[in-house]
């Protein structure tokens, strides 16, 4: 049976909806909003320590170890692919680097 194709309207309302639902979550805008400018990358573990402190509000040293790798699991597992699925970043996670991608 061969695939249908949905219309460029119809399939440019799904990646809206994906993106949207990509951006829902507090997590992941906090590691967007961590990430450096376009063009650099960032180490996970680094965006992991980034993210937690954001989420403490409050500074590194209020932030257990513990609670960062904890943060660095759930970036690599969940949010990270799906910001990558959805074009908003570019994941390496082989080399534990993301970076912003490029506007779509």
């Amino acid at each position: 049976m061969a695939q249908q194709q949905l219309p460029a309207a119809e399939l440019d309302d799904v990646r809206d909806d994906e993106t949207l639902e990509a951006l829902a979550n507090v997590r992941r805008r906090l590691a967007l909003d961590c990430l450096p400018s376009r063009g650099e990358s960032a180490a996970l573990a680094e965006l992991a320590r980034r993210v937690a402190v954001s989420e403490a509000e409050g500074t590194t040293d209020a932030v257990s170890e513990e609670r960062i790798e904890r943060v660095k699991r759930t970036l690599y597992h969940v949010h990270l692919p799906k910001l990558d699925d959805v074009g908003l970043v570019a994941f390496d996670a082989d080399e534990r680097t993301v970076e912003r991608a490029a506007t779509r």
